[in-house]
């Protein structure tokens, strides 16, 4: 039992001997510090600014391949060779239009307004759809049409008897071959030549290429018109997308044919301009791993403020989705959890300093937090600071 006293009364003496050695070095410290204010905060202030030189190149870094997966996985690796050597250079935007039958005048006027309107739309900066949209090259019909016209008129002219050789073709059929295929039947160089002289249109799925988007003529359509257009049309001759694909819950008569639908999707693409690209001026909305050039995320913002200001008919509703879409819902969505984090601490630290305080002038923590520039320099921080997702 002696024993046992020993060791506890030595143990205690360790414990005090440690306790008043750190209350002695606290304190000479709070002495020193009393002594000379200004010195020690004018040195705080250097070290903090020194410190945070770094600041000045910061970037964020929201790539999912650079955040959560080991850098020597192979799949990392496959991944930055897909983007070196195949970069994905197509963004995808949409809107629905839905009512009772979309396939009515009124909504393809309604559709033809909005395509007009983002056909000319403009980012806080200036630049166009025109600018951001992808391209492809078109063949014009009248042209074609005109050049087979003159042609036929040339073939004409030429003075030549065949009826003697009509009997040896009397079984063949002259046309177009179907089967022929421009980009691999034709040499390297005169196909691109073609490609490179043809006009450019910007990619867009939407049923109003039917009608070559003229006001005039849609405004001049009867819901049967309509009806039979989409019918006899199969695919569109710019895209190649099937028509009846953009349109969904689709009503069909006994004999298959399409005489209604409640939703209408139209479909726009842009194009990232790898070029333009600057480390920490790109966004990947929020970690999807997709880079975006700055002109199209300011493009993307006006389409998305348009979008949410259109107004629909009573009856119709309109959906819309950018490609940055995602990035700022979960954007908003991870700063209103910072609001609420911030909440929960100030409310924790509150009942802390209640809990462990005494209410007397000495001991009461809460009466010396006001007082303190550090606890007001992390709650300014904490509400003020917002952490950039683009």
């Amino acid at each position: 039992m002696a024993e046992k006293n020993q060791g506890q009364s030595c143990l205690t003496n360790i414990s005090s001997q440690v306790v008043r050695n750190f209350e002695n070095v606290f304190f000479r410290w709070g002495v020193l510090v009393s002594n000379y204010p200004w010195t020690f905060i004018i040195a705080c202030l250097v070290v903090s600014g020194t410190c945070s030189i770094g600041m000045l190149s910061f970037t964020t870094e929201n790539r999912p391949t650079k955040l959560w997966i080991p850098q020597d996985s192979g799949f990392v690796e496959h991944t930055e060779w897909l983007q070196d050597n195949f970069p994905n250079d197509i963004r995808f935007h949409s809107y629905v239009l839905l009512d009772d039958n979309v396939l009515k005048k009124e909504n393809l006027m309604q559709m033809l307004e909005i395509h007009n309107s983002i056909s000319q739309l403009q980012s806080a900066n200036g630049h166009e759809w025109s600018d951001v949209c992808f391209k492809l090259p078109v063949v014009n019909e009248e042209t074609t049409s005109s050049k087979r016209s003159k042609r036929d008129t040339e073939d004409d002219d030429f003075d030549f008897e065949f009826g003697e050789f009509s009997s040896q073709f009397d079984d063949t059929t002259f046309g177009p071959d179907p089967n022929f295929e421009p980009s691999i039947d034709l040499p390297i160089a005169i196909f691109c030549d073609i490609v490179d002289n043809l006009k450019e249109a910007c990619f867009e799925n939407n049923i109003l290429q039917l009608w070559n988007y003229e006001e005039s003529v849609i405004a001049n359509l009867t819901d049967q018109d309509i009806i039979n257009e989409i019918n006899a049309a199969n695919k569109s001759s710019l895209t190649l997308v099937k028509y009846s694909n953009l349109l969904g819950n689709v009503k069909l008569n006994e004999t298959g044919h399409i005489i209604g639908a409640e939703s209408m999707l139209v479909q726009i693409f842009t194009r990232v301009n790898f070029s333009a690209i600057v480390e920490g001026s790109v966004s990947n909305d929020a970690g999807t791993g997709d880079l975006v050039d700055p002109v199209n995320l300011e493009w993307e913002e006006s389409y998305v403020r348009y979008m949410q200001n259109v107004s629909t008919t009573t009856k119709s509703r309109l959906h819309f989705m950018a490609s940055r879409s995602f990035g700022d819902i979960s954007s908003a969505t991870i700063l209103g959890d910072v609001r609420l984090l911030v909440v929960g601490i100030s409310v924790l630290f509150i009942y802390v300093q209640l809990m462990l305080g005494k209410f007397n002038m000495v001991e009461q923590r809460v009466r010396s937090c006001p007082r303190n520039p550090l606890l007001h320099c992390a709650l300014i921080k904490a509400v003020i600071f917002r952490p950039s997702c683009r």
